[in-house]
């Protein structure tokens, strides 16, 4: 994965097709964190996203997502996950102060346990298919 990301990724609506991330860390996708990011119009097809950490954080665009911003992104694959604390979701896998907007999302999910958590607070989701 990419690491900390910090900036603007404009993907000018280009494919990534079959990404495979398979790893052991705390926070993992296509980006494993992004903090005080822009990620915009961007499609990931075919992902294949693997975490076997007790304590992880996983989503297909990024593990987490902090002070943020993500708009125009769409994802599709599978992700797996071991940890008996994984944090998954399809887009990203913790959003703290993040906002989501215009985004498409369709994932196959296997995991040991399913938690789901915003931290302070809610996140405006706006035009979200799942």
């Amino acid at each position: 994965p990419l690491s900390g990301f910090k900036g603007v990724f404009d993907g000018q609506f280009h494919k990534i097709s079959g990404l495979i991330v398979d790893a052991s860390s705390d926070s993992i996708g296509l980006f494993d964190k992004l903090e005080n990011a822009e990620v915009s119009n961007l499609v990931i097809e075919g992902a294949d996203i693997g975490n076997s950490s007790p304590e992880c954080s996983v989503g297909i665009l990024a593990g987490s997502a902090v002070n943020s911003k993500i708009a125009f992104v769409t994802v599709d694959g599978k992700i797996t996950a071991g940890g008996y604390k994984a944090v998954v979701g399809g887009l990203v896998g913790t959003l703290e102060n993040t906002t989501v907007a215009n985004v498409k999302v369709t994932v196959t999910v296997a995991v040991a346990a399913l938690v789901s958590y915003v931290i302070y607070g809610s996140v405006p989701v706006v035009s979200a298919m799942v």
